[in-house]
């Protein structure tokens, strides 16, 4: 007997030791795929390229170098006081957010056995799109300046919201409801802290990333200023869907005073960076659902330790937010469809298996995964065809039957928070997904050539092995801010999944996001960004697969040692601004330079801000980064209209002047780097019109309409002129 029963044992030994070997050896490999990349090209912030291993070392032997940089090297810039209002605002919205979505979530009534941590997430992410959707419709209706309504929608959820809280209190919650609530039983799920901590700091630093300061929160800024959502002729990207951005307009709407939309523009961001928090609850919440406890736990460590988390969060991108989305609506259809268990060991309940159990085929959740999809088509759209065609498929053929019912519910929820920007493009720009399809629906003032540009610069690469191999090895391990973890464990779930089928859903919906990735767009890395939160779900399967052939110190081990490699990544300049401890109000008053301090357009900028009156306006020619500016400013970007080609082409020197001075145009500043950057080949494009011919032989000498104003910059990059006066 003693014999027999110890050779299933031995048996049970050696599959765990050949499964840990075997992981071992494929790990060090990829290890050494990952480390050995080269993820700086020569001439960019260093003088030759670097691999992984060789910035790792740098950053490990300079921590001092990282700290002095919380406070730009100088403890005299310390200060909290106005980053502690930033996030005191930010969190006062996401709190009403959650309260809103909570009441949502209420009207419901069959939509039962939630925990509470899936309640706060889905709530959240309801109420933070329901915010943007108030904002929306009072931004059409010309109201951006009416504080108050602002005011009246945050404030109202929170009353609700406490008084449910002081009720709920009173009666005492049910036993079930007692047995729902999360408990953080895994000390793993701590490492995750620090690195949100620091993104959220880093999100309430000012805008240093080029399309956040062209369009993500200048638009916004456009937009609260002149107290309506409009078309946006000379920025492009401001008539796409900007969901997501609305929530600066409404931090801008909280925050007092003149300079409001500077404040609440970092509000804004914060809240943006908010929902890396809330990816990382609902993939623990995932993993509680779906699998396990752990499994939760590790798919949110190797989300969060993928540094593209922090650097889209910190930036003030929207990918995340996009991803957020697109995660919560897999999960609701998830619900919908009745799966039980990814790994064969999941339950209809709560990890504790005594709750209500749930019916398949709820309407509440078809209804939530159509608003979370529609929320995130609202960001951006390619979330149109990435998630919202995908998922409505789903929920059509995912049953025995064609599910006519369930798709048009899902289609229609999707349509409340995607629908007003494609009906406000149709009536504003004349084309529902404007300037997309610019050859079925001419648009609104799109001339040829600028449309031409747009059409050149977003096809579709070429189709061949080798773009194929380029963008996988990418994908896996060249990008730049790929994580240590996060494809390793991914890779495992697609192994776990030949004797667990509940994980073919989530493969599937990958592998389609990927494909249209490739056939349908131009191919940048942003783009699957917000697939990561799907991947990290993944690779938290795989991770838990693994654990139990291995024993789970090897996968703690693993876990351990990606957060210590990518939090010198996140928290040293690599990654972007990292100044979270220097004074706001000293940034904004620009006592201490940004990242961008030294170069030839911030240099411009801080002379105009001093010389411009109020009256003036500044022509910018190649450059758009116009955030910062606190001057008015006349503007275009390199796929709209050039302003200076408007208002001087084909115009004698009377009438150049009087277009000028009818516009308001005291002083034009030429970016002659940018135009460079944009006309070399590949680039965007620019307008031809724009010369060194033109500006310096016709408009200054010929004409005299131009007088070059010294600023201390090479002219070969940037040239500062002022419009004569006189006749």
């Amino acid at each position: 007997m003693a014999s027999s029963a110890t050779g299933p044992r031995r048996i049970g030994r050696l599959q765990a030791i050949l499964a840990t070997t075997g992981f071992l050896l494929a790990f060090c490999a990829y290890s050494w795929l990952f480390v050995s990349a080269e993820v700086l090209p020569a001439g960019e912030e260093a003088a030759g390229s670097l691999t992984r291993f060789d910035l790792q070392l740098l950053l490990l032997t300079n921590p001092i170098e990282t700290i002095a940089g919380w406070c730009a090297g100088d403890l005299d810039h310390f200060g909290m006081r106005y980053r502690l209002g930033v996030l005191l605002v930010a969190s006062l919205v996401v709190g009403s957010a959650c309260c809103l979505g909570q009441w949502l979530l209420s009207l419901a009534r069959d939509h039962g056995g939630f925990s509470s941590l899936e309640q706060v997430v889905f709530a959240t992410a309801l109420g933070l799109g329901s915010f943007s959707l108030f904002t929306f419709a009072v931004g059409v209706a010309g109201g951006l300046q009416q504080r108050w309504l602002f005011w009246l929608a945050v404030l109202a959820p929170l009353a609700w919201g406490t008084l449910s809280a002081v009720r709920s209190w009173q009666q005492g919650s049910p036993r079930e409801e007692r047995e729902w609530r999360f408990r953080p039983r895994f000390s793993m799920g701590w490492l995750a802290t620090p690195l949100v901590v620091f993104i959220l700091l880093g999100a309430t630093l000012p805008p240093w990333e080029f399309d956040v300061s062209e369009y993500h929160l200048q638009v916004p800024k456009e937009w609260f200023l002149q107290g309506r959502i409009d078309f946006v002729r000379h920025n492009v990207y401001g008539n796409m869907p900007m969901g997501a951005e609305l929530h600066a307009v409404m931090g801008m709407a909280l925050v007092p005073g003149s300079l409001s939309w500077w404040w609440g523009a970092l509000v804004g961001k914060v809240i943006l960076a908010v929902y890396a928090l809330l990816t990382v609850l609902a993939l623990i919440a995932a993993g509680r659902r779906f699998a396990c406890a752990e499994a939760g736990v590790l798919a949110a460590l190797a989300f969060i330790t993928t540094p593209w988390v922090a650097y889209v969060s910190m930036a003030g991108l929207v990918e995340i937010v996009w991803g957020c989305y697109l995660t919560l609506a897999v999960y609701a259809t998830l619900l919908w469809s009745g799966v039980q268990g990814l790994l064969g060991n999941g339950s209809t309940g709560p990890p504790g298996g005594t709750s209500v159990l749930r019916r398949e085929g709820r309407a509440a959740d078809v209804l939530l995964a159509g608003a979370m999809a529609g929320m995130a088509s609202a960001c951006k759209y390619p979330a149109l065809l990435l998630v919202i065609v995908p998922l409505a498929t789903w929920v059509l053929c995912s049953q025995r039957r064609v599910a006519w019912k369930p798709c048009g519910l899902f289609l229609a929820a999707a349509c409340v928070f995607a629908g007003p920007w494609l009906v406000k493009n149709w009536l504003l720009a004349e084309n529902p997904v404007y300037p997309l399809m610019g050859t079925v629906w001419a648009g609104r003032e799109r001339d040829p050539q600028s449309d031409l540009r747009w059409r050149r610069a977003h096809s579709t690469g070429p189709i061949s092995m080798v773009e194929l191999q380029r963008a996988a090895s990418g994908l896996v391990w060249k990008s730049r801010w790929q994580g240590p973890i996060l494809m390793p464990f991914a890779f495992l779930a697609v192994w776990a999944a030949y004797r667990h089928r509940g994980i073919f859903p989530l493969l599937a919906f990958v592998a389609i996001y990927l494909t249209c990735w490739w056939l349908f767009s131009h191919r940048i890395e942003r783009f699957w960004v917000p697939l990561l939160p799907l991947l990290a779900w993944l690779a938290g399967l795989g991770a838990s697969f693994l654990q139990r052939a291995t024993g789970r110190w090897l996968v703690r081990g693993v876990m351990l040692g990606a957060a210590l490699w990518t939090l010198p990544w996140i928290t040293s300049g690599l990654i972007g601004d990292t100044r979270i401890l220097v004074s706001l109000e000293k940034l904004r008053q620009g006592a201490v330079l940004p990242l961008a301090g030294r170069t030839p357009r911030w240099s411009a900028f801080r002379y105009l801000q001093q010389n411009v009156k109020a009256s003036q306006r500044v022509l910018l020619v190649g450059e758009a980064r116009v955030f910062q500016a606190r001057f008015p400013v006349l503007y275009s970007t390199c796929f709209d209209s050039c302003r200076l080609e408007e208002l001087l082409a084909d115009k004698s020197r009377a009438g150049r002047l009087a277009a000028l001075r009818a516009a308001g145009v005291a002083y034009v500043l030429v970016h002659w780097g940018e135009l460079e950057r944009y006309r070399t080949p590949g680039n965007y494009g620019y307008s031809e019109f724009v010369t060194r011919p033109l500006i310096h032989d016709e408009l200054v000498r010929q004409q005299a309409l131009l007088r070059p104003v010294p600023i201390g910059m090479p002219a070969r990059i940037i040239e500062l002129f002022q419009v004569r006066v006189a006749d």
